[in-house]
């Protein structure tokens, strides 16, 4: 008997570990397959009031208590919108994903018939809206700008009737060419790097005064699983689980 609950737990193990590099592998590919979103303003002028700080005029209170308003940065900014039912509630919600100094910037508001609730602000731009009966799945791809090195791959996921949205963040340097095709479970330890190399050496941000460790992202103290997205001579590109909301895909040397 022990031997069959035995059995049965490891194949309900490989479901979902061959679950998760399936979905992994889905999510990735979109990264080769980028798109920019239709928008789609249909409905915009009857949605409920709100301001969204990308495309609102800035209001400056001076010294002696006047006010002076700032025009938005933002040109033509209504055509960064798109009105869709997020959560099949039957209302009408918006989602903008456009310019705001000095990244793209994804903004979600879900609509409770009184009024837009602000739900999702982050930098990137949306490159795939995957809507269904039960929720909808939207994946926001910030790039890396300015003093910001990385990249941020974000999918906010909205399920049906819900006035809230939960997250699952990617972060990464740069990803070489790959097809994601060949993934599979590893375990992992050791020092998590940007780059397929050994750099150990102290560097100061140059916009900031932080002292960095030369390429490290982090340290994985102990043998952890790990999903391998490809290979470069002895180093290991992996995709590491920090916590149930974000990830982070780094190089590591697989003992």
């Amino acid at each position: 008997m022990k031997s069959y609950i035995l059995i049965f737990f490891l194949g309900l193990t490989a479901i979902s570990r061959g679950q998760s590099i399936v979905n992994i592998q889905k999510r990735l590919s979109l990264l080769n397959n980028a798109e920019k979103i239709e928008y789609d303003t249909t409905g915009f002028s009857v949605l409920p009031k709100f301001k969204f700080f990308c495309t609102s005029d800035m209001v400056i209170i001076e010294k002696d208590s006047t006010e002076r308003i700032v025009p938005s940065e933002t040109k033509g900014s209504w055509k960064y919108y798109s009105v869709i039912d997020l959560n099949n509630d039957g209302l009408n919600d918006l989602i903008y994903s456009g310019p705001c100094n000095p990244y793209d910037q994804t903004g979600i508001f879900i609509n409770d018939g009184k009024k837009l609730q602000f739900v999702y602000d982050f930098p990137g731009a949306i490159i795939s809206i995957d809507k269904n009966d039960s929720r909808t799945i939207i994946n926001s791809l910030k790039k890396a700008c300015c003093c910001d090195s990385d990249y941020d791959f974000t999918e906010i996921v909205i399920n049906k009737g819900s006035s809230s949205a939960t997250t699952n963040r990617i972060t990464y340097a740069v990803i070489p060419p790959t097809s994601f095709k060949n993934l599979e479970q590893v375990k992992v330890k050791g020092i998590l790097r940007r780059t397929p190399k050994q750099d150990d050496a102290n560097k100061k941000d140059q916009c900031s005064n932080r002292i960095f460790k030369g390429n490290h992202w982090l340290l994985v103290d102990k043998a952890t699983d790990a999903i391998k997205l490809d290979q470069s001579g002895e180093w290991s590109l992996v995709l590491y689980k920090r916590n149930k909301d974000e990830s982070i895909i780094g190089w590591i040397k697989i003992e």
